[in-house]
């Protein structure tokens, strides 16, 4: 049902009416999505970190092509299958069945089974890795939640793959709600990863669902984070205009390891 109390809800009305009807959601980089339930709804982090990429494409270096991506939390499969579009080969990971069944038809609905795969991997299950696999890039989006965990079980996942592959970037798109646990990225900083954010020249937090990417992207950078200040810098980010989803988009990497393709972390 939608609760006119909820504002996000109203906003999106024209895509849960989509759902409701079973009709994929066409987004602005050219991917066909379809959604169900809550676990895997076309939330903003992973629209704007799909038009991040969208605009990296466009830049001197910036291809993604023929790189090895690993999508942790994939959901709908928006990030893993912009990614497809540009010419990524990626493996996305669900552990539900229900969204696994979702992904492997979106995958199919674009045309993307030779480049997307789809594959179990539980958070909380090191069986279900992938650390055979050598990945040049690890993206995530909207995968953190207020649970009992305070997202260390994601840290787990990501730190284990990011090893595995020699230290290969991770990008991750994030929306701060009260709820959400922060000691993620305390938890993160100890463990040795470095953390950025996308900012823009004026250390606002860029990033939008609908603008054009060069409108939103261009001129921005990632900016190292003050260890000391990570909570109170992500809890009080001074947001770019046009950012009205307050997305935060962060680069983790591990600088004291040989990063497994040098070319690749550089350009993201």
């Amino acid at each position: 049902h939608l609760h006119s109390s909820s504002a996000y809800a109203a906003a999106r009305w024209p895509n849960n009416f989509k759902r409701w009807l079973g009709m994929p959601t066409l987004t602005e980089e050219g991917v066909l999505i379809r959604e169900f339930a809550f676990s895997s709804v076309l939330w903003d982090c992973g629209l704007v970190l799909a038009k991040y990429f969208a605009w990296r494409e466009r830049q001197a270096q910036g291809s993604v092509r023929d790189t090895q991506v690993l999508e942790l939390g994939a959901g709908t499969g928006i990030v893993g299958l912009t990614l497809a579009k540009l010419g990524a080969q990626v493996i996305a990971t669900d552990y539900e069945p229900r969204v696994l069944e979702l992904l492997q038809q979106n995958v199919l609905e674009n045309a993307l089974s030779h480049a997307v795969t789809v594959h179990e991997l539980s958070f909380a299950h090191s069986s279900t890795y992938l650390n055979s696999r050598r990945f040049d890039l690890i993206v995530a989006s909207d995968v953190l939640y207020g649970d009992h965990n305070d997202g260390r079980l994601f840290l787990q996942a990501l730190e284990k793959h990011m090893v595995s592959s020699r230290g290969c970037p991770c990008l991750l798109a994030y929306t701060h709600r009260d709820e959400l646990p922060l000691q993620f990225f305390v938890s993160a900083c100890k463990h040795g990863l470095r953390l950025e954010r996308l900012e823009d020249s004026s250390r606002r937090v860029v990033g939008s669902t609908t603008d054009d990417p060069g409108a939103v992207f261009d001129g921005s950078c990632f900016v190292p984070l003050d260890v000391s200040r990570v909570p109170d810098a992500i809890r009080h980010a001074d947001f770019a205009e046009g950012n009205s989803a307050e997305v935060q988009i962060f680069r983790l990497t591990l600088p004291d390891r040989k990063a497994s393709a040098p070319s690749v972390q550089a350009r993201l």
